[in-house]
């Protein structure tokens, strides 16, 4: 459920120590002594923290697609290696049936 709008006022003559919060309805209600959000200690800081993981997340990028590429060349040089193992091992069952035939 969404939060109803609400429209701020201060009350006149009492140097803000009260607010009047107005909600959609018309329902009004009072809060005395409001405490209120400071931007350079609440979104400054906010704002710093979401940067820096931001750097973090791009450097774990970086190392996970050098990481892909890594797997990649490993895998073609298995590739290459297996390819190599089995045409050895044709190439002796070749000579081993050649030998059976030669030798009955």
């Amino acid at each position: 459920m969404r939060p109803q709008a609400r429209s701020h006022t201060e009350t006149p003559g009492d140097g803000g120590d009260k607010r009047t919060i107005t909600e959609k309805d018309g329902k009004q209600e009072t809060i005395e002594n409001p405490k209120r959000l400071i931007y350079e200690k609440l979104v400054v800081p906010a704002i710093e923290a979401i940067q820096t993981i931001k750097t973090a997340d791009d450097k774990r990028d970086e190392e996970i697609a050098a990481l892909k590429a890594a797997n990649d060349n490993l895998r073609a040089d298995d590739e290459k290696q297996l390819a190599a193992l089995k045409a050895g091992n044709d190439n002796l069952r070749a000579e081993f049936e050649a030998y059976k035939k030669s030798h009955p």
